[in-house]
């Protein structure tokens, strides 16, 4: 049903430049990591299967399953070595499922965020999850995707990046000096736009299809910034466990109230908002729940129990997919150190 997007980096056996990384032995300081990796990896996989169970079931029973998707680079810029495509349910708000791909599978950065949406997808429709609506953002790759391969499937565009759009727009003319008094007007134009993807009952196929609302992916989003910061580093492994860690805290913390004051009504913050220079008042909810941290913990000392289980081995359901990845990212092979040496002290010398 699928096609192959992105061109995968085509591998030599013989090339030392490659590593399997279920092949690699573990050092010493990785077996903490992998232990830690594995006990999350067991946790996510167990609410993993119950949402899926749950989405199934609904399948089954004739309920339609409509699905956001969205895509989150650890760089900004067109520098991004991994990308996490993420699938929400747009009724519970759930995280479903995510995929994580490397700059080295696809043909460019760009193409990370189309292979890791089709490769999702394709995951969630062989598991039997029957999806009628996707919402995604206006990226031309994904929509051609759908027209061509998911006929099957409504796509609807994504409201929040429309309005940031036009937003982003409006307040970049207000910003000149003949137009200040626009600025009281651009939340009244943008929640107008709102209502109008909500309502719209014309004919333009455009304005019906921008439905879909992924704000709650945004959060998401800053939840993975808790434990994968974009200014830091991480490696491939370590990624995939911060990204279902973030996944296991935002889960667990969906449907927060709205905190209270001492008087009983509903708890705002004010805020000045430094892009539309304006005051906003922001509502307040409780506080997030750690008790998953529990969870880890118990897993943890089951595991150190059990004598038959060496720390330092995976567990069973956590073995890494056999996938042959390249030690760097670099598009050409590694030169010789000792030449590169030479070459250095060559131009110095020149300089004299």
């Amino acid at each position: 049903m699928s096609t192959s997007l992105g061109e995968m980096a085509v591998q030599d056996p013989s090339d030392t430049s490659y590593a399997i990384s279920s092949d690699t032995p573990p050092s010493s300081k990785d077996s903490f990591s992998d232990s830690a990796s594995a006990i999350i990896q067991e946790a996510y996989q167990t609410q993993h299967e119950q949402i899926i169970k749950r989405l199934v079931e609904h399948s089954n029973s004739g309920q339609k399953v409509e699905l956001c998707g969205d895509a989150r680079c650890d760089s900004p810029g067109f520098s991004a070595k991994y990308c996490t495509y993420s699938f929400q349910d747009d009724a519970t708000k759930e995280i479903v499922h995510f995929e994580f791909v490397q700059v080295t599978e696809a043909s460019s950065s760009v193409a990370m965020k189309v292979l890791g949406f089709q490769t999702g997808l394709d995951y969630l429709l062989e598991r039997g999850v029957d999806i009628e609506v996707i919402t995604t953002d206006r990226s031309p790759s994904i929509r051609k995707l759908l027209r061509d391969n998911y006929r099957s499937i409504r796509h609807e565009l994504d409201p929040w990046h429309v309005s940031k759009s036009v937003k982003k727009k409006l307040v970049s003319i207000s910003n000149k000096k003949d137009n200040k008094d626009l600025r009281p007007w651009i939340k009244a134009v943008t929640n107008h736009l709102y209502w109008s993807c909500y309502t719209s009952k014309g004919d333009k196929e455009d304005c019906k299809s921008i439905r879909g609302e992924r704000g709650s992916l945004e959060v998401f989003h800053a939840v993975m910034l808790k434990y994968a910061e974009k200014r830091l580093h991480f490696g491939y492994d370590s990624m995939r466990a911060r990204t279902q860690l973030a996944i296991i805290d935002h889960n667990s913390n969906i449907g927060r109230p709205l905190a209270i004051t001492q008087q009983g009504q509903p708890k705002y913050k004010v805020v000045y908002s430094r892009q539309t220079q304006q005051w906003v008042a922001k509502p307040t909810y409780e506080r997030t729940t750690q008790a998953f941290r529990n969870d880890l913990m118990e897993r943890v000392w089951r595991r150190r129990e059990d004598r038959t289980i060496v720390l330092s081995e995976p567990l069973p359901h956590h073995r890494r997919r056999r996938r042959r990845l390249l030690r760097n990212i670099a598009p050409v092979p590694r030169p010789d150190k000792s030449e590169l040496v030479a070459q250095t002290r060559s131009r110095y010398m020149s300089m004299f």
